[in-house]
């Protein structure tokens, strides 16, 4: 009897040996888990953090000078209604201009944190001016295709033909008056990388065959 009790108690210890290390086990991989999940955790903000201080160094950035010119080739480059080529333009880096063109429209606000705003003017006494707008759209538009060509954010403010916006803009500026202010396009590098939407629409297009 005192052999079979003490059998009993010598597995029952075992038994309890067992537990007690599968609970040290379990808890110390609890532990663990717990230990990972904060590391990353902790590492997601890590990233986080350090994206954020990337966009907003790419914010800052200013636009190189060579750049600055190769979006003004371009957009020189443009078609324009008997070649007249009814645009010139007006480069701004200065915070403070930028500060007051960002006035000029509602739609402007950009401009405060952008690191380059062009200013596109219209020739008033160019030889075929009912078209001016025409041609320098087509300017713009080459300027802003550039733009993304060479890894730059660029943004389209109408001002014409709105009188409050382009006397607005003439002021900030003191811009020529034989000229007026046609459109301004912010632009710097992008924060994120967007991919261009595709905005194709067959229902618009009509074939005469």
């Amino acid at each position: 009897m005192m052999k079979e009790a003490r059998k009993r108690q010598i597995v029952l210890i075992l038994i309890l040996s067992v537990l007690v290390l599968v609970c040290l086990i379990v808890e110390a991989g609890r532990e663990e888990v717990k230990d990972h999940k904060t590391k990353i955790v902790q590492k997601e903000k890590e990233e986080q953090h350090e994206g954020e201080k990337k966009k907003e160094k790419r914010k800052k950035k200013k636009v190189e000078e060579d750049k600055i010119k190769q979006l003004l080739r371009a957009a020189m480059a443009a078609p324009s209604a008997g070649n007249q080529q009814p645009w010139e333009f007006y480069v701004v880096t200065a915070k403070d201009k930028l500060e007051e063109l960002s006035q000029c429209s509602p739609y402007a606000g950009m401009l405060k944190e952008a690191p380059l705003g062009i200013v596109v003017c219209c020739q008033k006494d160019c030889r075929l001016p009912d078209y001016a707008q025409i041609d320098c759209s087509a300017a713009v538009e080459n300027l802003l295709l550039e733009a993304d060509f060479l890894g730059l954010g660029a943004v389209w403010l109408g001002i014409a033909p709105l009188k409050e916006r382009m006397e607005a803009v003439g002021n900030v500026l003191d811009i020529s008056k034989d000229l007026y202010a046609f459109s301004i396009i912010a632009c710097g590098y992008p924060a994120e990388e967007k991919t261009q939407q595709d905005r194709y629409d067959e229902t618009r297009v009509h074939y005469m065959d």
